[in-house]
């Protein structure tokens, strides 16, 4: 919808839920350039001024009054419970639907309250209460209600006040993680809130959270006709479903897909998947979203080849893909010897590239919109996700990624035998070793990189590392649990202590117990000057000490 000026982007709120913080957009920017463009004869002026009639029921959309059908009242003023109160919002729907069928449209969701009332979540039932309200996929509309058929998730109450619209932002955002953690094909999601005529509006994508501001959905006919001629008549990937992954039925089993993977250069691979063999990443509505299947390539239907592992993450935009790190890895070797243990104890990749739909990067991201006036130029391709005008840190910015690997290894973590765990550590540190005279630093070294394949080390995870040069400019990374505190501090802690531990030993007798404590509490005596602070750590080279006992520890 073009508007006479470029409307406002933030409203300057910054709204804290369990799932991260969301951040507060105008509603008249969320419509405009978070939801899917309006199809074609969806006018939604023109829709307020013919004011079609309510199907089997007596009244038009809007009434005498100016008020929306079913709600002669305010909800918090009528005696009815909270689901028989909201329900007139289906008639709504199914109005609005009606004349987008007028048009010629195909309506792809319908919105559906749940049918046992109002939902209550909490952490045993996080994953199985849905929401109070929500629309349904029509391709799936004759099944069971799951999550993967839920396009929009909804949460009401009939009180406005602070504490309801707490407990819905919750609800919300929790039924949008169920959405986004229960099926991999979804790349973002919507929702909305309802605190007696307040309305909100919600996007989530891996980057980031949104929410609109408010408006009064009874008499602000305007924003809720829009809200639901833009979702009824999407196509699925405007709803966040990735065409580039099919959902293959299989009875009795657990559920199988077809995916795409894209080369960088344009060639097209089909996999279909065969196990789960990790997903730990996904359980955080914002992040990578790291998935890892066992899978085997397919042609003509057919399978072929041996089974590999299929990676699908949401990687930062402006870092070096992980197919072509392990690439230039290899190419890095310095002699024979350095080829043969890379080879050896590295991934071998077999295909890789970034996610594309309809011929465009999958990302959580765009360049800025123009601030002039906005146009259908402006709209989004690949979907709402990537016309996103909020202020993303760049670290947040992701692009949706592939990777296959030829060898599906067993994670050191997993590991039960000591003997084979220390024979593990000693090929990974070989490993580590080469790496490091090659010139690259992992940055990201823990058990859970570190595979068994063939009774033989391979490093995995390659997204973080890079030239050591360099290692420090880009700041530290990895995971917590395995960094060692003086990076997180950014200096040695015990240098001092263990300088005058080294001249105690020397001296010609023991130390006095004066200086003893002095070296144990990390104090320098008074004639013994204290050297400059470095203000950054430098990458260790060769932390290969420090990494197997942290392995032992944490495997």
């Amino acid at each position: 919808m073009a508007t006479s000026s470029s409307p406002s982007l933030q409203s300057g709120s910054i709204l804290k839920t369990p799932h991260g913080e969301a951040t507060e957009v105008t509603i008249q920017f969320f419509l405009t350039h978070v939801l899917p463009l309006l199809p074609a004869g969806m006018d939604p002026a023109s829709l307020i001024s013919k004011n079609p009639r309510i199907p089997r029921a007596v009244g038009k959309l809007i009434t005498g009054k100016g008020r929306l059908w079913g709600f002669p009242q305010d909800p918090s003023k009528l005696g009815k419970a909270e689901r028989k109160t909201y329900e007139a919002l289906t008639r709504s729907a199914e109005a609005i639907a009606t004349t987008g069928a007028e048009e010629g449209l195909r309506q792809t969701v319908h919105l559906q309250h749940n049918k046992k009332g109002i939902s209550r979540f909490d952490k045993r039932h996080e994953d199985t209460t849905f929401p109070d309200a929500y629309m349904l996929s029509c391709a799936g509309s004759d099944r069971e209600v799951i999550w993967s058929h839920i396009a929009i998730s909804g949460a009401y109450h009939k009180k406005n006040t602070i504490e309801r619209a707490k407990e819905n932002a919750r609800k919300v955002t929790q039924s949008m993680f169920n959405c986004m953690y229960q099926d991999p094909r979804r790349r973002f999601t919507y929702g909305y809130t309802i605190e007696d005529t307040s309305m909100k509006l919600w996007f989530c994508d891996r980057s980031q959270l949104l929410v609109s501001t408010p408006y009064d959905f009874i008499t602000d006919h305007f924003f809720l006709i829009h809200f639901f001629s833009s979702i009824m008549f999407a196509d699925p990937h405007q709803l966040g479903w990735d065409p580039t992954m099919k959902v293959l039925a299989d009875p009795g089993q657990s559920t199988q897909y077809e995916i795409i993977v894209r080369s960088e250069s344009g060639e097209e691979k089909t996999y279909r998947t065969l196990d789960s063999l990790s997903d730990s990443s996904t359980e955080q509505l914002l992040g990578r979203g790291t998935r890892v299947w066992k899978a085997i390539r397919t042609q003509d239907g057919k399978d072929c080849g041996e089974p590999v592992a299929l990676k699908d993450a949401w990687v930062d935009h402006d870092r070096g893909r992980e197919g072509d790190v392990f690439t230039r890895l290899r190419q890095s070797s310095i002699s024979a010897a350095h080829t043969v243990v890379l080879d050896k104890c590295f991934l071998t990749v077999q295909c890789h590239g970034d996610v594309f739909i309809s011929d465009h990067q999958d990302c959580t991201w765009i360049s800025p919109i123009s601030q002039a006036t906005p146009t259908v130029s402006h709209a989004p391709v690949v979907g709402p996700s990537g016309a996103i005008f909020a202020d993303i840190p760049q670290d947040r910015r992701q692009v949706h990624y592939r990777v296959v690997f030829e060898e599906i290894g067993k994670p050191l973590s997993r590991e039960t035998s000591l003997c084979t765990v220390f024979k593990i550590l000693a090929d990974a540190a070989v490993a580590l070793l080469a790496m490091h005279k090659c010139g690259w630093v992992h940055r990201d070294v823990s058990v859970g990189n570190m595979l068994i394949f063939d009774d033989i080390a391979k490093i995995a995870d390659l997204e973080y590392a890079t030239n050591a040069d360099y290692a420090g400019v880009l700041g530290q990374t990895g995971t917590d649990y395995f960094r060692a505190v003086e990076v997180d501090c950014s200096h040695y802690l015990f240098a001092d202590v263990l300088r005058h531990r080294r001249a105690a030993k020397k001296s010609a007798g023991p130390p006095s117990p004066a200086a003893l404590a002095a070296y144990l509490s990390g104090k320098l005596p008074p004639s013994a000057p204290r050297p400059p602070r470095r203000p950054l750590l430098p990458p260790n080279p060769s932390p290969i000490i420090p990494f197997m006992i942290w392995s032992l520890c944490g495997g």
